[in-house]
């Protein structure tokens, strides 16, 4: 029986612009290209599993609004994701964000919305259709408590449990020993350990300092640099793939939900993670957190359409 994977997590409507320098305070300035495209952290990990094949069960909660109605749609309709965990909220807005483009770099401001209103029953309701060995990924843009609760419950059920300590939170240590393994980033990193990861002994340095709290595996995402996973018997090191790059927004989702979907397909560590910084430099080239999305059945297969935006 394959694995499946659920994700508790947030949906956002964002709304985004371009413009060649921010504003100073008081200042308007004219920008252009402006759009709106599906995001939340959640949600685009998810749809990155759900297109590439991974059965994937979303548990979140949109507003009762026309923008419930476009994120619910987007989900189950292009990237085929199981929506009954999702609850629809009166007198509270689906999840936005505000999304400021300048030289291919972005400033986000959130309102969580809906997303803050999760509760432990659904999760409950989710979680008894899991099995042994399936996954439970969750980020930091619903509520902390929740999350950390959620964790205990997927333990219960003997699940793999994969965090994604964002937007970056310090994580209390009997909260760790219920995560087999922490996806983050450098500031994240930085946060929880102290350490501004930049090779591969300061990975292993952060490594030292996370395990001894009960974090079984870290997956260290470098930007540009690639990727590092390191547990009690492995260190895998990936360098970056060199794109031209249009927008980097959702980078760090589409490698999360390309490794945990490769991951559960059975292949390899090392081979989810060239697939996953293959995928996630494919999403670079494209603008929207994923709207650029593709599926890929094999890594030679990506790796082919990644060839003519090489840099």
């Amino acid at each position: 029986m394959s694995k499946k994977v659920f994700v508790l997590g947030s949906i956002n409507v964002d709304l985004m612009i371009n413009t060649p320098r921010l504003p100073e305070k008081g200042e308007t300035i004219l920008g252009s290209n402006f759009r709106i495209s599906m995001g939340g952290k959640g949600a685009n990990q998810a749809a990155s599993c759900g297109l590439l094949g991974t059965e994937t069960i979303f548990i979140g909660n949109v507003g009762n609004d026309d923008f419930a109605d476009l994120a619910l749609e987007d989900l189950e309709n292009n990237f085929s994701i199981d929506t009954r965990f999702i609850r629809r909220k009166n007198d509270i807005s689906t999840g936005t964000a505000v999304i400021t483009q300048v030289d291919n770099d972005n400033v986000i401001i959130v309102d969580s919305g809906a997303n803050m209103t999760i509760d432990l029953d659904q999760v409950h309701s989710a979680l008894n259709e899991a099995n042994e060995g399936d996954v439970f990924l969750a980020q930091f843009e619903v509520d902390f408590d929740l999350v950390k609760e959620s964790l205990k419950l997927a333990k219960a059920k003997h699940m793999y449990t994969i965090i994604n300590p964002a937007p970056a939170n310090e994580i209390p240590d009997d909260m760790l020993k219920d995560i087999d393994c922490l996806i983050l980033n450098q500031s994240e990193t930085e946060i929880l350990s102290g350490i501004y990861p930049e090779d591969l002994d300061s990975c292993i340095e952060a490594k030292e300092i996370l395990s001894s709290k009960g974090v079984k595996a870290l997956l260290f995402t470098l930007g540009a640099n690639g990727c590092l996973y390191i547990d009690e018997n492995l260190e895998v090191e990936v360098p970056g793939e060199r794109v031209k790059v249009v927008d980097t927004t959702g980078a760090g989702d589409s490698f999360i939900g390309a490794y945990v979907s490769s991951m559960v397909k059975g292949n390899s560590i090392e081979a989810s993670l060239k697939f996953a910084n293959a995928y996630a430099a494919f999403n670079c080239t494209n603008r929207g957190a994923r709207s650029g999305l593709k599926r890929f059945g094999t890594y030679a297969e990506l790796v082919k359409g990644l060839e003519k935006f090489k840099s």
